[in-house]
């Protein structure tokens, strides 16, 4: 849907986050670096002008804030936007389709630390 999903399971944090994220299963398509806007344990936000396809999977790598150890996580994307109006640039929403459950745990603390 383009703009974003307005019903949200998870608590979201703005935040800017670098992600690498490749295309999951096709390791000829090498990777890109993007910021994360915003992070969930369900999902994130990726600023991004190139946007991929709803439904494609990817990879991401990233580090919450106050970590030392990376996460990876595979995701799918369920919204590209030219424009979210909240944060003022494009980007896509993506889904975590299969993260360990210790690294929904790091994001989860990491989300409510800001309360």
């Amino acid at each position: 849907m383009a703009g974003g999903v307005q019903d949200r399971r998870h608590v979201r944090r703005s935040v800017r986050v670098a992600v690498q994220v490749a295309h999951a299963g096709e390791p000829g398509y090498g990777e890109i670096s993007l910021d994360a806007l915003d992070l969930s344990q369900s999902g994130a936000f990726l600023q991004s002008d190139l946007l991929l396809e709803t439904g494609d999977v990817v990879t991401l790598t990233f580090t919450v804030p106050g970590e030392i150890r990376s996460i990876s996580a595979r995701a799918r994307v369920v919204w590209a936007t030219r424009h979210d109006v909240q944060k003022g640039s494009p980007g896509m929403g993506v889904e975590f389709v299969d993260l360990s459950d210790a690294d929904r745990q790091i994001i989860g603390a990491f989300v409510r630390s800001a309360r």
